[in-house]
């Protein structure tokens, strides 16, 4: 842990394990608890989320050898001081992740420029998008803006679940009997899924209700076409691969309701709320412990118990959120499973970070 802004990845994700928990207890222990977990899942949760991804997976992609010091410390103190604004003012918060996605913004750029490497071009088209959408919203003081920042968050994780599902794949058919096997997702679905979701956000501000609609069920079943590259034997009997099946089919279903709910007129909460913390941040911790396992010297991609009752605390909980909302109980359920879900990640890999030494990708 000496180390942990020259690999920054640990450092963050565990930032954004702390983070959803005290947004949780905010249900329980702020009057303005609507605020706080609005400006906590929708700010500072993806910040460390992209920040602890993007600083581990673009400097290799890029073949950048070069010290992330400078950039992980200004990104974290961004964060920190996003963190500590909240109880006063939450335009402030949202100026100092305005600038935190901006310098993210200007690094990746240049990572890409300098490696003339023009196949993630949609990571900055995304990171632009975010920037673009906080700008607005500190400058309407709407938060339909950032409502929309989750449907850009679906496209970022259909970008970088691509690589990722390749690592998931392949690692299982190394358990099997082929020949030199290889997991080759479809990146036409990939590229589908993405621009529906961008398209989607996009909708949310510009077109009618209907039209977005419209736009939601394409989402959806971009999504469920999706999943036919996972329907083999060999992959599903993978636990790791049953939560990527599960988590995107959770993602399917709620934008097939969203859709449905939005061309019929009616309220559209619950399924948006399926979408946040079924898929949303149960892809987050998702990808938080595969990466955390890959980059922690494990050989064999097999995720701990209390990582796995994390991932269906989490999908549990959007369930809780979406379908219960009729119970009294149903905020305090779903925000004691949220603080379980982030808990549960946090406590055996912080553990796993000082015990470890952070290694490169085995691949």
């Amino acid at each position: 842990m000496n180390n942990f802004f020259t690999h920054p990845m640990r450092l963050f994700f565990i930032t954004a394990a702390v983070c959803g928990m005290v947004g949780g207890l905010s249900f329980f222990a702020s009057d303005n608890y609507i605020l706080l977990h609005q400006m906590i899942f929708l700010n500072i949760v993806p910040a460390c989320a992209y920040g602890g991804f993007l600083l581990t997976a673009l400097p290799d992609w890029t073949n950048y050898s070069g010290s992330l010091k400078k950039i992980s410390t200004t990104l974290y103190s961004l964060i920190i001081l996003a963190f500590l604004a909240l109880p006063f003012n939450y335009l402030i918060t949202g100026s100092f992740i305005a600038l935190f996605w901006l310098f993210l913004l200007g690094f990746c750029a240049v990572l890409l420029w300098q490696d003339k490497n023009d196949n993630n071009f949609s990571i900055l088209l995304i990171l632009s998008l975010l920037f673009a959408l906080q700008i607005v919203f500190l400058y309407k003081h709407d938060f339909q803006f950032l409502y929309a920042q989750i449907h850009i968050s679906v496209a970022a994780i259909s970008v970088v679940s691509f690589r990722v599902s390749m690592v998931l794949g392949d690692e299982a058919l190394k358990k099997t009997d082929y020949k030199d096997p290889v997991f080759l997702p479809n990146f036409v679905y990939k590229n589908l899924l993405a621009l529906f979701a961008i398209l989607y956000a996009l909708s949310l501000l510009f077109l009618d209700e209907k039209t977005s609609g419209f736009i939601a069920l394409g989402v959806g079943c971009v999504m469920l076409a999706k999943l036919k590259e996972l329907h083999y034997f060999a992959l599903l009997k993978r636990h790791y691969i049953i939560f990527y099946y599960t988590l995107q089919l959770a993602c399917a279903i709620g934008y097939l309701w969203l859709g449905t709910t939005q061309i019929l007129t009616i309220p559209h909460t619950a399924p948006l709320h399926l979408i946040t913390l079924s898929y949303y941040l149960s892809m987050i911790l998702f990808i938080f412990i595969t990466a955390s396992l890959r980059h922690s010297g494990f050989v064999e991609l097999k995720f701990p118990l209390l990582g796995i009752i994390a991932i269906i605390t989490m999908v549990v909980c959007g369930i809780v959120r979406s379908l219960f909302s009729h119970w009294t109980g149903y905020i305090h359920l779903s925000a004691s499973l949220l603080i379980l879900a982030f808990g549960l990640y946090a406590y055996p890999f912080f553990k796993i970070f000082t015990q470890k030494p952070f290694t490169d990708d085995p691949e």
